[in-house]
Parts: C-alpha cells; sequence; structure tokens
C-alpha cells in the first residue's frame, strides 16, 4: 500500500467514528446501552492498524532514500544533479573532492564557470545546453579539462535528461569517471608500443613468431626481405610447411636433395619448437643464421641474422691459418715438407704401418759433392739446385700420401707409406735417373754433371716394433753405403747387389 493510501485511510477514520457513535447510541436505548463499546472498539482498531500502517510505510520510503543517498554519495564515480541553467543541485562526495570542495552542499548552486579554467567550462555548459536543447544523452564521451589548479584531467562522461511525469525536461543527471591514470597507461603503453615497431623495423635481423600450429603470426620487413625468392609467402598467416615447400621450388637455399624434397621439408619442420640453430646458404652465397627458440605458450620465436660477412672472414682467416701452417711445416727454398715435419710424418706412418702390419720405406738422398758445386758455381748456384733436386724428387711420387721432405742441407728424404723394399727402389732409381739425365753441368763431380745418392730402408711387420729413429738410421747407413760404393746409384739398408768400394777419396 501507497504512503497516499495509508494518509487517506488515518484521515478519514476519525470522521467516520464520530458519525458513527452517535447512531449507534441512538439506536441502542436502555439496557442496550452495553453494546455500545462493541462497535467503539472496532473503530479504535481499525485507527490504530492504519496509523501503523502508515508509520510502517514511512520508515520504508525513508530508508530507501538513505540507501538512495549513501550509494549517491559514495559511488567511486563522479555523479551529480544539474538545474536547467546547468547549475548543481546535488554531486556526490567524489565530484565535490575532485573539484575542490570539502563538502557537497559547498557545490550547490554552482556552475561549471565556477570550478573550472576559462578554457574547459564553455564546452561543457555547451553540451548541457545542447542536452536540454534536444533531449538526447550522451554516452561515454571522452572529456579533457583543466582543473583551477592547471592540472589536465580525463573523464568519461555520461549525461541524460532528467523529465518530469510530464516528459518536460527538468534538469540534467550525469555520471563521470576519471579516466586519467588510464589515459596515462594508454599513453605509456602506446609510446612503448611505438618505440617497440621502430625497434623491430629497423633493426638488421630478421624477427619472425609462428603459433603453435606453425602459422607465421608476425615478421618485421627485414625478415621477408632477406629471403627475395620466398618474400611473398613470407608473411602473416601462411604456414611453416608451404614457405619451406616455396624455398624448395625456387631453389631458394642450398641442401635439399632432388628427389628428397619432402623429407627435407620434414625435417626443418621439426626443429620449428624445439631451440637450434642452424646456419643456411641462399642462391646468391648469401649466409643466414637462424635460430629458433620456443616460448611457454606453444609460438616459436625466429630470429634470422646475415652472417655473410662473418662467412667470409672466416674463410680468409682458414686459408691463412692453412697458409700458415704451410709456412710452419714446408722448406723455403725448395717448397718440400721440411725437417721438423718430416720428423712428425714419419713417426705417424711408422706407428700406423705396425698397427695395420704394412710396409713404410724411407729414402734419404744426398746431392753428389755438393760442396765442391758451391765452390765451383757460388751459393745461388747451390740453390738452383737445391731447388731441381726437390722437384725432380717430388715428382717421382705419385701417391698423395708420399711425403718428400728436405732433411737439411744437401740431403732429401720421402716417405713412402705401404711401399715394399722392392717398389721402393724402383721409385728412387726412377728419380736418380730422371735427375742424371738433365746433364746439369758439375765439374766437381765424378760424371762432370749433377747427381745424388740414395739409401733405402723399408719397415716390414716382421721387423717387430721398428722405431722411426731406427729406420732412419738403416736408410741413413744405406746412404753412406751407396756413397762408399760411387754415388749415383740407389743402395738398401741390406745390399741388392755387390757393387766395388770406391777409393777413400771418393767419400764425400
Amino acid at each position: 500500500m501507497g504512503a497516499g493510501v495509508a494518509l487517506l485511510l488515518l484521515s478519514l477514520a476519525v470522521p467516520i467514528g464520530n458519525f458513527l457513535v452517535p447512531l449507534v447510541l441512538g439506536a441502542l436505548r436502555g439496557p442496550n446501552i452495553v453494546n455500545v463499546g462493541v462497535p467503539v472498539a472496532l473503530m479504535t482498531m481499525l485507527g490504530t492498524a492504519v496509523a501503523a500502517l502508515f508509520i510502517t510505510q514511512q520508515r520504508e520510503i525513508e530508508r530507501e532514500n538513505t540507501l538512495f543517498r549513501a550509494a549517491f554519495q559514495q559511488s567511486p564515480d563522479l555523479q551529480y544533479v544539474k538545474t536547467p541553467d546547468s547549475r548543481f543541485a546535488a554531486v556526490n562526495k567524489g565530484l565535490a573532492k575532485a573539484s575542490g570542495f570539502d563538502k557537497p552542499d559547498d557545490m550547490v548552486g554552482k556552475s561549471d564557470f565556477d570550478i573550472l579554467s576559462p578554457e574547459s567550462a564553455p564546452a561543457l555548459v555547451e553540451v548541457d545546453r545542447q542536452i536540454l536543447l534536444t533531449g538526447r544523452p550522451v554516452v561515454d564521451v571522452e572529456e579533457t579539462v583543466q582543473n583551477a589548479f592547471g592540472d589536465e584531467l580525463f573523464y568519461l562522461t555520461t549525461k541524460v535528461p532528467l523529465l518530469d511525469p510530464d516528459g518536460k525536461i527538468i534538469g540534467i543527471a550525469g555520471v563521470t569517471r576519471d579516466v586519467t591514470a588510464r589515459k596515462g597507461l594508454e599513453r605509456d603503453l602506446l609510446e612503448s608500443r611505438n618505440k617497440l615497431s621502430y625497434v623491430l623495423a629497423e633493426m638488421s635481423d630478421g624477427i619472425a613468431m609462428f603459433d603453435s600450429q606453425g602459422t607465421l603470426s608476425y615478421c618485421n620487413a627485414r625478415y621477408a626481405s632477406m629471403f627475395p625468392l620466398t618474400v611473398d609467402v613470407r608473411r602473416p598467416g601462411q604456414n611453416y610447411r608451404d614457405i619451406l615447400r616455396e624455398v624448395v621450388a625456387t631453389g631458394e637455399q642450398r641442401g635439399p636433395q632432388k628427389g628428397h624434397e619432402e623429407e627435407w621439408i620434414d625435417k626443418i619442420a621439426a626443429t620449428l619448437h624445439t631451440p637450434s640453430e642452424e646456419v643456411v646458404e641462399l642462391f646468391s652465397g648469401q649466409w643466414l643464421l637462424i635460430k629458433t627458440r620456443p616460448t611457454s605458450d606453444g609460438s616459436t620465436l625466429m630470429v634470422v641474422a646475415d652472417v655473410t660477412k662473418l662467412k667470409e672472414a672466416e674463410a680468409v682467416l682458414s686459408k691463412m691459418t692453412d697458409q700458415l701452417k704451410l709456412l710452419a711445416t714446408t722448406d723455403g727454398l725448395t717448397g718440400l715438407t721440411n725437417r721438423r715435419a718430416f720428423d712428425q710424418a714419419l713417426e705417424a706412418e711408422v706407428t700406423r704401418a705396425s698397427r695395420a702390419s704394412q710396409p713404410v720405406s724411407l729414402l734419404m738422398i744426398d746431392v753428389d759433392r755438393f760442396k765442391a758445386y758451391n765452390d765451383r758455381y757460388g751459393h745461388q748456384g747451390g740453390d738452383a739446385v737445391l731447388k731441381t733436386v726437390g722437384f725432380y724428387l717430388k715428382k717421382a711420387l705419385k701417391r698423395p700420401g708420399d711425403v718428400a721432405a728436405r732433411y737439411g742441407g744437401e740431403e732429401f728424404a720421402a716417405i713412402l707409406p705401404n711401399v715394399d723394399e722392392d717398389n721402393a727402389f724402383f721409385v728412387a732409381d726412377g728419380f736418380r735417373e730422371a735427375l742424371g739425365a738433365l746433364k746439369v753441368p758439375h765439374e766437381g763431380s765424378e760424371r762432370g754433371y749433377l747427381t745424388a745418392s740414395v739409401g733405402l730402408a723399408t719397415f716390414n711387420p716382421r721387423d717387430g716394433r721398428l722405431t722411426a729413429g731406427e729406420l732412419v738410421r738403416r736408410a741413413d747407413e744405406a746412404l753412406y753405403n751407396a756413397k762408399e760404393a760411387g754415388r749415383d746409384r740407389v743402395m738398401g739398408w741390406r745390399e741388392r747387389f755387390d757393387v766395388p768400394a770406391e777409393q777413400e777419396k771418393n767419400r764425400a
């Protein structure tokens, strides 16, 4: 029951009672007077019930009003009601505090011109005027205002017209939310995003993100441009396997073997979701380092760096290293292996031959009467002869594993892996004959031309654990015997045939 109905019943109860009581008393005469108490009691009960109902309704209304006032005043949003002349009729505590007032009542009767800066107030008042004029509300409109202290504030405002029962506009109700902090975060986020976008766009490396299904979800421009033949398919929405198929079709990358393209695609695609690093060569000779790093959500970050210059530098460095190794192991005059490298090679070959039960032969070579040649033709002539000897010794060795070395001075040596004594003799004698056939003049030699003597020693598996030093000793002893026998000949450590010894004057 409404409060108006309760009030009406209460007001009618007394006059009705006053009217009915005399009638009842007049009708009851004599002994019936005792029945007067019943209607009086009934009338009293009716009045009391109506009064109690009225009081209950008033308390309910007051409780609801208190609740509404509390919600209005304590709302975190800024709430207000304005009169048709844009003055505040009611404001909550939040708006009063934001506007610099101690109590909401202090703002009542004031307008935006009394609260905001002269630059901000006219625009807000004009919005109010348009609402009053058109009756159309404004919803979630962003406003930027400056308060009296010059601070820039951002608000999200909704304003609606208030209508009386007849539909006439009697004011404006507004709710404003302070979004200054949120705007600051949005501004910072946008700034950070712009910086990140700039960095990703300008960085020298290519960046790509693939989702858990292998679909390209993001890439910077550098990533696509690093693959000139597949740049059109390296864009968001493309699957990694489709990109690899295009790589195969265009021949962009070296590696896939003809007829095994799908196997190659399967192998490369399987590494997408595992940490990996791979250096690939493109058709143009460009080298790319591709790193993949899976993320916790199943995606994969791919970083592509151009390492062409690094690979070129590595190639140059490798070449220089090889050259340094060659210089460290090569005799500067003849270009043959030097003594240090020879000793290492012989040690390795003897060890290998012993382990594999294979023979290895060693030739020790001496240029006949070289001191006399130097004395007669000078050191430059002697150097030329040593170069010639080195050239023909190298020429006599036919296999890649054979080693020709300058042992020291006018002495040379040759290592013949897996060659027995008979075959070593033919190699040595072929060298001796080729050198003699040159007929290089040598007035200090018995032959009148340049010759060489060769001593030969062979390690056989039946010799047991023969050392490199022992093999050198035997070959050197055979060389001594060749010189004793008259020079310009080949002799083994065990003589192959008898050769009469020359006189003592023939010794070197």
